[in-house]
């Protein structure tokens, strides 16, 4: 008898004590693709899509079908909110904001408004300018807008920001109203981009901007009376050319800048009580041809795409050299070759990679708090429903508690941890599911109830289910504050006899194949599935388990020896490719 299990989910149970917000899922919709250019030239492969994290498993919906030129495209500029249950409070694209209906909240129109909107007003906005943040203080009644003003200079060839700016939105009932003022700028001049991070306290916010062409790093502090006074910090070794990206860690560890002008990486020490930097680290490469990065949701590896490859970086190394995880596979779509786009850490632990161009495709890095390849590469294997031109959204990392313990921790917000998990099927074992704790708030231990009797204390347990029926999984998080439960049901039928394989429509390249070879299966296959490399023989020189439910596959054949051999690939009922 086989066992199979599939999970749904029926309740969430998490809350925090004297914290600001309940679940704090703020970055629970993402809002990504729209037209390129005016309503005067429709194209029905653009439109609006979301993407929705719902208890932690992406689903993805096309939200506005019809012509939607007016709102332009959400490019390198696009964010969002959620309010904090979870449903969508408002997005922009840089230029204007909209509420959750996808109409422009009153006053919302004309962010930014300057010479790029003459130039281009439906399509052009600024990469990497936006985040919204719950005002401090005031988090279920209002938001913060903090967006960059850029314009493109001619003489340098870049993008040059003139203006960092704030907009506050006026919210009820889950609602976005109105836009209560915009613009009003927090500094003004040749602005490198922004990132933002908690203050030690839990509640407030850090944004940190570099000037553009100097060492200077500038920063202000967002509280109740929005943003305080701006302060800097002059840094050796280091001038801020704009060419790059900047990223501070989800435990607000870490402040790290890219630059495609001197091929470099740099990471910082990040202090979050007084928002400095320091002990500066660089990597060096030969070429950096893209930018932009990612960290995963543990802070201990960053994701930096270089083009044609995405690199890891360890955090915790004092060498601080990258692994190169993953390297472009052969994949076109229009007779054009795809690469790696934009990357940002999602709610549900995974980081998703936009493809560069009007594509329909994106990568996933399926657990990015794994080293090495391990932390699972699967390239183009995401279909959207329309084309999405190098989007994802943009946030800060929202849960984030204070810096117990440590002289700016003054608020005394003792957040309790937000317990919360997805699973993952093994491909091999029938019954065995892998479960991944994507807590929030420092949980230092973790009690997993599977419902059949089991338990587990592992942060990341494997559990067999011998047999069929409805389980409810629980997680409780613990901290030194307290504990919150997270619940899921898990239904595991069973079939009582085999059935007949079927086999795969499978193709495998390069053939002759030297260090790795690609198995690409036409369509997914979601159960377990194995690998064999045999000799001409018949003798089985390598097994491996594999994951077609991706589609694509990348076999390393490293320690084979030159020759002819036979591939087999079997799924839970019998072979599907020889």
């Amino acid at each position: 008898m086989k066992v199979f299990c599939l999970i749904t989910v029926t309740l969430i149970i998490g809350f925090t004590s004297n914290s600001l917000i309940a679940q704090q899922k703020y970055d629970n919709n993402w809002v990504i693709g729209g037209f390129p250019s005016s309503k005067t030239d429709p194209n029905p492969d653009y439109k609006i899509m979301g993407l929705n994290f719902d208890n932690y498993d992406l689903k993805i919906n096309t939200l506005l079908s019809d012509s939607i030129g007016i709102f332009g495209v959400y490019f390198g500029n696009a964010a969002s909110l959620s309010t904090s249950e979870g449903k969508l409070l408002m997005s922009t694209n840089g230029k204007r904001l909209l509420d959750e209906d996808f109409k422009i909240i009153p006053n919302g129109d004309s962010l930014n408004y300057g010479a790029l909107w003459d130039w281009d007003p439906y399509t052009h906005n600024s990469p990497e300018g936006t985040r919204i943040i719950p005002m401090p203080g005031d988090e279920e009644s209002t938001a913060l807008v903090v967006h960059s003003r850029v314009e493109w200079s001619t003489k340098i060839k870049q993008y040059v920001g003139y203006a960092l700016n704030t907009t506050k939105v006026k919210i009820e009932n889950g609602k976005a109203l109105e836009v209560l003022y915009k613009n009003v700028p927090i500094d003004t001049g040749n602005l490198d981009f922004f990132e933002m991070c908690k203050h030690a306290n839990g509640r407030d916010w850090w944004v940190l901007f570099p000037q553009r062409f100097t060492n200077t790093m500038k920063r202000v502090l967002i509280g109740p009376n929005g943003p305080g006074e701006i302060m800097t910090q002059s840094l050796p070794n280091e001038y801020f050319d704009g060419s790059g990206q900047h990223r501070i860690s989800p435990d607000g560890s870490y402040y790290v800048t890219t630059s495609t002008t001197y091929d470099n990486i740099k990471r910082y020490d990040f202090d979050r009580c007084t928002g400095e930097i320091h002990n500066q680290k660089i990597y060096q490469i030969d070429t950096l041809r893209g930018t932009w990065s990612a960290f995963s949701q543990n802070s201990r590896y960053l994701y930096v795409l270089n083009f044609k490859s995405i690199l890891q970086f360890e955090m915790y190394s004092q060498e601080f050299k990258p692994d190169t995880v993953a390297t472009v596979e052969p994949f076109e779509e229009n007779g054009d070759q795809l690469y790696f786009g934009a990357m940002q850490l999602a709610a549900d632990g995974k980081i998703y990679v936009a493809s560069r161009g009007s594509v329909h495709y994106m990568s996933v890095i399926n657990d990015p708090d794994k080293a090495g390849k391990a932390c699972g590469v699967s390239q183009f294997s995401i279909k959207l429903p329309a084309y999405n031109y190098e989007c994802v959204n943009k946030f800060p990392y929202y849960r984030l508690g204070p810096l117990e313990g440590s002289e700016c921790d003054t608020l005394g917000l003792k957040n309790i941890p937000l317990a919360k998990f997805r699973y993952v099927k093994d491909t091999t074992t029938k019954g065995l599911v892998n479960f991944i704790d994507l807590s929030d708030y420092n949980p230092t231990d973790w009690l997993w109830d599977f419902g059949d009797g089991g338990t587990d204390t592992e942060q990341r347990p494997v559990h067999i289910y011998q047999k069929p029926g409805i389980y409810n999984v629980c997680l409780t998080a613990y901290n030194k504050n307290g504990s919150s439960t997270y619940c899921k049901t898990l239904e595991c039928t069973s079939t009582a006899t085999e059935a007949v394989a079927r086999l795969l429509d499978i193709k495998v390249y390069p053939n002759p194949a030297a260090e790795f070879f690609i198995l690409e299966s036409k369509e997914p296959y979601y159960y377990e599935a194995q690998l064999r490399l045999l000799s001409i023989n018949g003798d089985v020189l390598q097994t491996s388990k594999i994951d077609i439910s991706s589609v694509f596959v990348t076999i390393e054949i490293c320690n084979i020896n030159k020759g002819m051999y036979f591939i087999e690939v079997k799924g839970r009922d019998g072979i599907l490719y020889r």
